[in-house]
């Protein structure tokens, strides 16, 4: 439904990208001296992110704002293996445009390696089966039909499922910010 604020940056990038890469390098390294901030993600941390993501070609930010490291970064890390596999499958996906493109990807690749891994991981470790009902492949098959401004209109994102909540929902909660999780687990043989 468009919820994660990578769409936001996705777009956000096309406008800042048509400033020199030079000006926004410049903006980056002065950002070393904005004290950081202990929230959780803070306002300065996502500027940094943003400005490192705006640097890369389209395909490659989307990865970069989802994950950690930048693909250089992985190719360093990994020393000559496959580092990228990411960029060659986002070469590889259907003919889909703008923010449609990276719901899809993330649908195929995201959700299950990332997000529903770790949501499983963490049900599995408190004994409980963790269906998320959004997921229900009519709900799912139903959002893919729509059009993207259903989804992320101008700044604000999950716009139909928003809309069609404004009356069954506190004010509140619909204009609530989004607040990601983060799974304290482990793997392997030391697992929760």
């Amino acid at each position: 439904m468009g919820g994660y604020v990578t769409y936001l940056a996705n777009r956000y990038a096309r406008r800042a990208r048509l400033l020199p890469a030079a000006l926004r390098r410049m903006a980056l390294a002065a950002l070393r001296y904005w004290p950081a901030s202990d929230e959780k993600i803070s306002f300065e941390y996502k500027l940094k992110r943003f400005l490192r993501g705006s640097l890369l070609p389209p395909d490659e930010s989307h990865i970069f704002w989802n994950g950690t490291f930048s693909e250089e970064e992985k190719a360093e890390i990994f020393q000559g293996a496959d580092a990228a596999p990411m960029r060659g499958i986002l070469a590889h996906m259907p003919p889909v445009t703008g923010v449609n493109r990276y719901l899809l990807f993330d649908q195929q690749y995201y959700l299950p390696d990332d997000i529903l891994y770790k949501s499983d991981r963490m049900g599995m470790a408190h004994s409980l089966e963790v269906r998320p009902p959004f997921l229900d492949h009519r709900l799912v098959e139903f959002a893919d039909s729509l059009p993207a401004n259903y989804k992320v209109r101008g700044s604000q994102l999950k716009f139909l499922l928003k809309e069609l909540m404004k009356d069954k929902l506190p004010r509140p909660v619909l204009r609530r910010r989004r607040k990601g999780s983060i799974f304290p687990y482990t793997t392997g043989s030391a697992a929760c």
